[in-house]
């Protein structure tokens, strides 16, 4: 893998050991014009990166209506903020990420209210999103500037100190 030791061969091994070959599908790479197809076979997206900056392939997944279970890293948190639309891992551990597959694929989810939520994220409203936020930082910014502007005394007369040598 790009970030690691690569396990398909295991985890196919281990699919074939437990008998779940008729339930696992492993399709590999696909055309970006047929993945909304994939997305909506699909029951759940999983998300268990060690990191991850705007993970797209969850917005995507969620746009289609999946619900959702992902590792507390990167935007990931700030798109499950609600167990409407999916789970977040408490750690990212096998047992953990086990539990929180099973307790999502017990979960009755509203498919129509996921797909909604992402109805109106476009690139604009991203693009929006991200100016209105650098705004609000600069405000600050500039408004703990002026407060500590207006806290700090000002000198009036300087003063310059001269040393006088003799030779």
């Amino acid at each position: 893998g790009r970030h690691g030791r690569d396990y398909s061969n295991e985890i196919t091994s281990r699919v074939d050991a437990l008998g779940l070959g008729d339930h696992v599908r492993f399709a590999g790479p696909q055309p970006n014009d047929e993945l909304p197809q994939w997305y909506n076979a699909a029951d759940l997206y999983v998300l268990a990166s060690s990191r991850e900056g705007s993970p797209n392939v969850l917005l995507e997944a969620m746009a289609c209506g999946v619900p959702a279970v992902a590792t507390r890293v990167g935007g990931a948190p700030d798109e499950l903020e609600s167990t409407e639309f999916g789970l977040i891992m408490k750690e990212r551990t096998p047992l953990s990420i086990g539990k929180t597959i099973n307790e999502a694929l017990t979960t009755s989810w509203d498919r129509e209210r996921i797909r909604q939520r992402m109805q109106n994220r476009t690139w604009k409203h991203t693009a929006d999103s991200v100016l209105n936020h650098l705004t609000r930082l600069v405000d600050r910014k500039n408004s703990q500037t002026q407060i500590v502007e207006q806290t700090t005394p000002k000198h009036t007369q300087h003063t310059k100190h001269t040393q006088h040598t003799q030779h």
